[in-house]
């Protein structure tokens, strides 16, 4: 966890796309959000994704981890703990497996 603290923490020191340009929406239909935190979610999902490689545009609520955004193992790994530390919902190896889109993370991190 702290490896995954740190890298998170230099990695938040590159420069990241302007969230204000973000037209899409991450968090999906099946959320019951209210519109405040389906944005603030949105934003810190981009915020966590785009730390790892993926542009910003890219972040879409159908973009597949690993077919689409090109993130291996280790770097959903990464990922996982970092959205376990801003959201407060534990990803277990076993959820990770079988969420393949950002979609169905946000879905997850809404609904758990």
């Amino acid at each position: 966890a702290l490896f995954g603290a740190v890298h998170f923490l230099l990695r938040s020191l590159t420069a990241v796309p302007k969230l204000a340009t973000i037209k899409q929406k991450i968090v999906p239909q099946c959320s019951n959000a209210k519109a405040e935190r389906k944005s603030s979610m949105n934003e810190r999902l981009v915020e966590i994704f785009t730390a790892h490689g993926p542009t910003a545009e890219q972040i879409v609520p159908n973009a597949r981890l690993r077919d689409d955004l090109d993130l291996d193992s280790f770097e959903m790994m990464n990922i996982a703990i970092e959205l376990e530390e801003a959201f407060g919902k534990v990803l277990s190896d076993a959820n990770l497996v079988q969420l393949k889109t950002v979609g169905e993370i946000a879905c997850y991190l809404d609904l758990t």
